[in-house]
């Protein structure tokens, strides 16, 4: 198991109540991380350098890769979790509350918009 991973269920955001949904309201709405095997995510595999994948994650929205604040700040945007459930299960909740207030911060810190 990597070190930085939790069980998926486990972080599983519920839905926002009075959102209508083909299962009803209420329950639980996926929030997924994803990552796409790129050169770069190969190399860091293969070099055994796993701390410096979440980093690849976020950094590679070009590529398709979603890490899991990034998934729950969609969720909110769509109205399908509320901010108080998304930051409950949030992997940075302080990084996720800023996004919220229009703050986006890379892995090494640095304003990007």
């Amino acid at each position: 198991m990597v070190p930085w991973y939790d069980p998926p269920v486990a972080r599983m955001p519920y839905r926002s109540s009075g959102v209508s949904y083909a299962f009803g309201p209420g329950g639980m709405t996926p929030a997924v991380e994803v990552m796409i095997n790129t050169p770069t995510v190969k190399k860091l595999i293969e070099e055994n350098r796993l701390d410096k994948l979440p980093s690849a994650i976020e950094t590679g929205g070009e590529d398709g890769m979603l890490n899991f604040n990034q998934a729950l700040f969609a969720l909110v945007k769509e109205g399908k979790v509320t901010e108080k459930e998304a930051l409950a299960k949030a992997t940075n909740a302080q990084a996720l509350e800023m996004n919220f207030k229009g703050i986006f911060l890379d892995e090494g810190r640095r304003i990007l918009s």
